[in-house]
């Protein structure tokens, strides 16, 4: 899904950084939501749309892979941060960004770990929700 359009009303360039796209991966024991490009104001509203359809669907386990945002704000930030309040008790949620990202100096610069179990890949991402110990 591209939400991207230039103010002209034309399809953005396939490879413009700022071009957005998100998808719904469902795994073994996880539901991964994908984001690549800008998550901002303008954005978001996919990202959440995503994450309440997850909710609704009784997700438990759930994996924000965020190793393509080129850009997070503040919204965005809250975004993910209010998927874990909508995860069932025993419910449990991981976010990937990649280490030398912007997303990850946002991620830090707001001390998102004391909240969030981050991790830089999705494998390991995936491996810790679906871990019968994970916390």
């Amino acid at each position: 899904m591209s939400l991207t359009q230039h103010h002209s009303g034309a399809p953005a360039p396939a490879d413009d950084s700022h071009d957005f796209r998100l998808s719904m991966e469902p795994q073994d024991d996880a539901s991964v939501i994908a984001v690549a490009g800008e998550l901002d104001l303008t954005t978001v509203p996919a990202l959440r749309g995503a994450l309440s359809g997850a909710a609704e669907r009784g997700v438990s386990r759930l994996v924000i892979d965020l190793t393509e945002v080129s850009f997070i704000d503040s919204v965005g930030v809250g975004a993910v941060l209010h998927a874990k309040r909508r995860l069932p008790a025993d419910g449990r949620l991981a976010v990937v960004v990649a280490t030398a990202s912007y997303a990850n100096v946002i991620f830090d610069a707001v001390g998102a770990e004391a909240f969030l179990s981050i991790f830089d890949t999705r494998e390991a991402a995936v491996g810790h929700v679906a871990a019968d110990d994970a916390a």
